[in-house]
């Protein structure tokens, strides 16, 4: 593998005649003298063949293709959002056919909306294929997950049908006698809240997604570096950082020191995508209002092979802080189910940076004590899978059950609802899609389960395959139905469909790797639906509030991040009337409900259709559409 990161020119010629490109990258470079300033022009300009910036990766601003600008309406009952997207840059075609929408590959930095190179924006060139960090360590590790950590504790409950290795057989479960460890049942909680597991690296990594506010990190201003730790198993990717503060950073390219640990079922290219906002300085700056931040390019800082059993140690190079977005780490073998988004924790959304917005949630330090740890998991809706393990585990240890009917049900409610935690690519038990849904997204655990219209196949890679063109299948409704006890929200982003993407990746093959094939390359991202708030369930029974300052919900003028289509003074929460929760549970709770219909005017990028998230609990809140 050192022999990869050291390549000769024969091999760079060999990958060169793969891929169909030269041999010799464009090294980045100034721009010529003479040349108009970038932000000449009308309004929205965007360079296009032949004009003086032609070849060169620009910012593509403004409403793209001269089209209307976007549009989203919100219905009275503020129930129902209609968004008609902007128009797209390029003729329109089949994606799968002829991508008009593939821009041809520059092997160059980007340049920003001041005519300035954004260091660290070329991810990948033929000399270079992993050009944004070194090659990474790789060390063995044990690669138990909760996932396997879970299935031996609940197998370990029956005494017969258990295969050699204390698992489940081939049915699934036994139908034994049961027999009721209480410290196998702590372990379980433990797991669960996240609570220290001896031997294990995934320790202190809730399944519960309680603990925002304690998962934030600062950039350390002087090595200009901060540390992250991520897990990869079965359909998951966890780490312990999801709010990262760039501030002293923002004039500097810093790094980030990954520990990625490739755990049961987790191999996948290691593949972090930085959003990139363009210069806030060619728009007055962070403290010049809400129109400071604008989009720029998102790409994948590198495609790296990783087998499970591994742990491996990225140094991998950043963009100056003030082009900080966030970072989407995502697992193409296990897409939407695998992926992790780390914010920009200064950005606001609806009235309030994403911090404030985990601590409205969650409280200010949810792992502080058992008190704030438990108000927090109140707030977890009951008809998550996880929290359903949850509560039955606890009954159990609370019950003193170690064998008889009720220990029996309360095993038989952990199997079923550890089946639902296994596959998002369902809706769990007690929660139906809406039949005039063409997706129906089930938000619980601060993450989201999905059900896609025509898919039956729980374990599916899953894709909206009606929308084709502009033309052709370009109009989705999304029902959205929020289980958890606090406010969540809708939104979506393109990955290029509308104004293009570069498919920048190398041949990574001789290493094992699918760079060239699956990666997101380097693409200009943008708002499809702009923030929608997604109120609050009502629970059955009364939770515990957590407890936020007056002082951390203070605004924080000149260290926001505020872009415009994030509605960063919460302008439509005033604008639109909040719906009450409505839609009945079978466990006594009232759920919130939200509709959207989405018409798209450009075609999709062939490599995604669209992301959806939540833009106030990102993390692992996605649930995006190939």
């Amino acid at each position: 593998m050192q022999g990869y990161f050291k390549r000769t020119a024969l091999a760079v010629s060999a990958t060169a005649f793969l891929l169909g490109t030269s041999g010799l990258a464009w090294a980045s470079t100034p721009l010529p003298a003479g040349l108009p300033p970038c932000l000449s022009g009308p309004p929205g300009q965007v360079w296009q063949l032949g004009d003086p910036y032609d070849g060169y990766p620009m910012p593509r601003p403004g409403t793209p293709g001269g089209g209307p600008p976007q549009q989203q309406v919100t219905s009275p009952d503020g129930k129902t959002t209609t968004v008609q997207t902007g128009h797209s840059l390029f003729p329109e075609s089949d994606p799968w056919d002829n991508p008009t929408n593939l821009l041809p590959t520059v092997y160059h930095d980007v340049y920003d909306s001041l005519c300035h190179l954004v260091p660290n924006t070329l991810s990948s060139s033929p000399e270079h294929p992993y050009n944004l960090h070194d090659e990474p360590t790789v060390t063995d590790i044990d690669k138990s997950s909760p996932y396997t950590d879970l299935e031996a504790i609940l197998a370990s409950f029956h005494q017969a049908g258990n295969d050699d290795k204390g698992r489940f057989d081939n049915n699934g479960k036994s139908n034994g006698p049961l027999r009721i460890d209480p410290a196998q049942v702590q372990r379980a909680i433990d797991i669960l809240e996240g609570n220290p597991i001896p031997n294990r690296v995934y320790s202190g990594m809730p399944v519960l997604h309680y603990n925002g506010p304690d998962k934030q990190k600062t950039v350390d201003p002087v090595t200009k570096n901060v540390n992250v730790h991520v897990i990869y198993y079965r359909s998951h990717i966890e780490a312990d950082t999801s709010l990262l503060d760039t501030m002293g950073v923002l004039d500097d390219t810093w790094t980030i020191t990954y520990t990625v640990d490739s755990l049961d079922k987790g191999s996948d290219d290691f593949s972090p995508s930085t959003m990139t906002f363009d210069d806030p300085n060619a728009f007055g700056g962070l403290a010049s209002g809400a129109n400071s931040m604008k989009p720029l390019i998102m790409q994948d800082l590198t495609f790296f092979p990783q087998k499970e059993g591994k742990r491996y140690v990225y140094h991998l190079k950043q963009s100056p802080g003030r082009f900080f977005n966030g970072i989407y780490t995502w697992g193409w073998r296990v897409h939407p189910g695998r992926v992790q988004f780390m914010e920009n924790q200064n950005k606001a959304a609806l009235g309030h940076n994403l911090l404030q917005w985990e601590q409205l949630s969650f409280g200010e330090h949810p792992m502080a004590s058992r008190a704030n740890q438990l108000a927090a998991i109140g707030k977890i809706s009951n008809l998550a899978p996880e929290k359903r393990m949850w509560n039955a585990f606890n009954a159990l240890r609370d019950g003193h059950y170690t064998s008889g009917p009720a220990a029996a049900a309360l095993v038989s409610e952990i199997e079923a609802a550890f089946d639902d935690w296994d596959h998002r690519g369902r809706l769990p038990r007690g929660v139906q899609p809406d039949p005039n849904a063409d997706i129906t997204l089930f938000y619980a655990n601060n993450t989201i389960y999905a059900h896609v219209k025509g898919y039956t196949d729980p374990n599916a890679h899953m894709e909206y395959t009606q929308w084709v063109t502009r033309s052709k299948g370009n109009k989705a409704v999304i029902k959205i139905i929020n289980g958890d006890y606090f406010d969540r929200g809708y939104m979506s982003v393109d990955f290029g469909g509308m104004r293009g993407w570069e498919n920048t990746f190398q041949n990574t093959v001789p290493v094992g790797g699918d760079g060239a094939w699956f990666t997101f390359g380097r693409e200009h991202w943008f708002p499809n639906v702009f923030p929608v708030l997604i109120p609050a369930a009502t629970p059955g029974n009364t939770t515990a509030p957590v407890q936020v300052s007056p002082q951390a919900l203070m605004r924080r003028p000149g260290r926001e991040f505020r872009e415009t289509e994030l509605d960063p003074d919460g302008d439509s929460l005033k604008k639109y009337k909040r719906p009450l929760p409505s839609l009945p549970s079978a466990n006594g709770d009232t759920l919130s409900e939200h509709t959207i219909v989405l018409n798209w005017n450009f075609d999709p990028s062939r490599r995604l259709r669209f992301y959806q998230f939540d833009p106030l609990h990102h993390d692992v809140a996605v649930f995006s559409m190939h």
